[in-house]
């Protein structure tokens, strides 16, 4: 029967993939470049204490990179992903730009996704179960849920001034010193939030 169901939907043009597949994305010269990045940013903490946080988690590229340096370090760090996972809330007027930010809009993931991504790329399942965590909300709510005392490393990837007004005040104290903290946006100017 499953071999009949594929015949017909190929003479379609079309095919059955896992669900898991069917989101994954291409591995681009771009990504690769950004994960050297995080690769000499993740060797600068490798000695301090601390959990490794993202507010902002979009697709789970970063979390991916992030997530990989952390399963393959002795620490046993926490990888933390904060996001709404319902898009944008309402901007604000430190957000006004030409991009023209909308309430809603980058809805576009779930936890699900991300997890596949994870999962797809070969991060081991215990390190997921045991080490990873993806708290979904608006972060005024789901940054409290931050059980750690220490992050060693703070990227911040939320597009809009309040997101980044509400990481910041939640979670900088925690920051150990010689921490990073990472702004996505802070030189883009169709996020000015970023920056303010």
């Amino acid at each position: 029967m499953k071999k009949t169901v594929q015949k017909v939907l190929r003479s379609f043009g079309l095919e059955v993939k896992r669900v898991s597949h069917a989101h994954g994305t291409p591995i681009t010269a771009a990504w690769l470049g950004n994960f050297y990045y995080f690769v000499k940013l993740y060797d600068a903490i490798k000695h301090l204490p601390g959990d490794i946080v993202e507010c902002g988690v979009g697709r789970g590229r970063t979390f991916l990179y992030l997530a990989f340096l952390a399963a393959n370090d002795q620490k046993k760090r926490t990888v933390w992903g904060f996001d709404s996972f319902e898009g944008f809330p309402q901007p604000s007027a430190e957000d006004k730009s030409f991009r023209n930010p909308q309430k809603g809009e980058r809805n576009n993931t779930t936890i699900q996704s991300v997890t596949w991504l994870l999962t797809d790329a070969g991060i081991p399942e215990q390190f997921l179960r045991e080490q990873m965590r993806l708290v979904p909300g608006f972060f005024k709510t789901s940054l409290k849920q931050h059980s750690g005392n220490s992050i060693a490393l703070l990227h911040i990837d939320v597009d809009l001034y309040q997101g980044y007004k509400e990481c910041l005040e939640a979670l900088y104290p925690k920051v150990v010193k010689s921490g990073v903290v990472l702004f996505d946006e802070y030189d883009d100017p169709a996020f000015p939030g970023g920056r303010k």
